[in-house]
């Protein structure tokens, strides 16, 4: 299971890429808010879980290979403890907050336009 925090200068932006990265069928915990403000994203894993590391990796990689790192002696969330259930926690820094997945991959958005021609 896999937690964000918001660790950016954005509000509501852990739940906005908690929903993304559901439909891209992670398990998630609920959004936090951090304690602390990162210029960066981080994909922190439970070195403790044999399991953790592979899922990090994936998700760093959604996310447009962001630095993955184990667990430090503290977890940077509001309550200091891992969501029930989680191993990885996702600290979404200012890089990449309020951004859709599409956009942290590098894909644009192309709009096509239409035209339809009436012949008598």
């Amino acid at each position: 299971m896999i937690q964000v925090v918001n660790c950016s200068n954005q509000e509501g932006v852990a739940g906005f890429l908690t929903s993304m990265l559901a439909e891209e069928g992670f398990t998630m915990a609920e959004a936090d808010t951090g304690t602390i403000d990162l210029p960066v994203t981080k994909v922190i894993y439970n070195a403790d879980d044999p399991a953790a590391f592979a899922v990090a990796r994936t998700v760093a990689l959604y996310l447009g290979n962001a630095l993955v790192e184990p667990n430090g002696p503290v977890v940077l969330s509001l309550t200091g403890t891992w969501a029930s259930g989680s191993s990885v926690i996702v600290l979404l820094g200012d890089d990449l907050a309020g951004k859709a997945l599409a956009q942290i991959a590098g894909q644009t958005t192309t709009e096509v336009t239409v035209t339809t021609v009436l012949i008598d």
